[in-house]
Order: structure tokens, then C-alpha cells, then sequence
């Protein structure tokens, strides 16, 4: 019988994973705390502090905390104290706290223009108000830390997101 496990691509040790590759460093970081906001949004906000507008694709994040725009009704936030207590809320809403659900990506360089070309089809100078899209195939929600670019993305599809990165950047072969 043949060994079908050898087809799958190694899953990276997180805790050292890291790219340099044609000007991009990419490495994996552990955020401080990941939780979902489902619902009336307005209500959220007024009640946490929370922007409930969220960033879209390609907004200024200021580390250490941030609310990302999935959908309409849903902000992902990012921080190191939950933003209200999890459940349900009478408000109209409800946070879920996810954070072994999420892993986060930091790309920098001055090849990054050439990466989204390659992994995306949103304009970085146009971008939308949702921070959620695919990202080399995979579902992501993108925003900018610094100078750079910061992808949240579920857990299980970061090994196929790695590999599609150091595939995406690798050295052209010689001829």
C-alpha cells in the first residue's frame, strides 16, 4: 500500500519558521489574543471601545491591539485583554474568544509589491472595507504593521500558506 503521508508538505515548527527570500522577510508571530464580534457592531463598540468600523484590506494597524472588518456583523479583534466578556451579549451581539484558531504572518520588504501581485488581485492603493480575502488561494484578512503586511489565518491552512509564500518567492530556475 502506498504511503500516502509522504504527499503532504511538512508542517513548519512556528516557534523558528522564517523566510528570507528576493527581499521579504517572513516570519510568524504569536498574537496576544484573538477574538470574533458577531452582530450589531454599533452596540459593540459603544459598549468595548472598540472601533466597530474595523480595518479593511490593507488598513494601518497600531500594534498591540486592532479590530480587522471579516464581513458585515463581524470584526475580528486582536489584543492582549478581550474586548467584553465572551457569549452572548443583550446588546445584540456576541464575542467568541479564538485565539488557538489563528496563526499571524508578517511579510516586510521591498519585494512586497511584487508578492501581492503574485498572491492577490486587490489594489493595495484602491482596497475595500473588508480585510478578509484570498491570499495565494488562501483566506486571510490582511492588514499593514509598520512598513509591512500582517495575514490572520486559521490555523490549519497557515502550513499550506507558508509553503505557498516560499513557493511564490523562491529563485526563478536557470534556464
Amino acid at each position: 500500500m502506498p504511503d500516502s503521508v509522504a504527499a503532504f508538505l511538512p508542517i513548519p515548527v512556528w516557534t523558528d519558521a522564517a523566510l528570507t527570500l528576493q527581499g521579504l522577510r517572513i516570519s510568524v508571530l504569536e498574537l496576544p489574543g484573538v477574538w470574533l464580534v458577531s452582530g450589531d457592531l454599533p452596540a459593540f463598540g459603544a459598549q468595548s471601545g472598540v472601533d466597530a468600523e474595523g480595518l479593511g484590506a490593507f488598513g494601518q494597524a497600531k500594534a498591540p491591539g486592532y479590530a480587522l472588518r471579516k464581513a458585515r456583523g463581524r470584526l475580528m479583534v486582536i489584543g492582549a485583554a478581550p474586548p467584553a466578556a465572551t457569549g452572548w451579549h443583550a446588546a445584540g451581539f456576541a464575542v467568541s474568544e479564538v485565539s488557538a484558531a489563528y496563526r499571524a504572518i508578517d511579510i516586510e520588504g521591498p519585494d512586497l509589491p511584487v508578492l501581492l501581485a503574485r498572491a492577490t488581485t486587490l489594489d493595495p492603493d484602491h482596497p475595500g472595507p473588508c480585510a478578509a480575502l484570498p491570499f495565494g488561494g488562501v483566506p486571510v484578512a490582511l492588514c499593514r504593521i509598520g512598513e509591512g503586511l500582517r495575514l490572520h489565518v486559521e490555523a490549519p491552512l497557515a502550513p499550506a500558506l507558508w509553503h505557498w509564500l516560499a513557493a511564490a518567492m523562491a529563485p526563478d530556475p536557470v534556464s
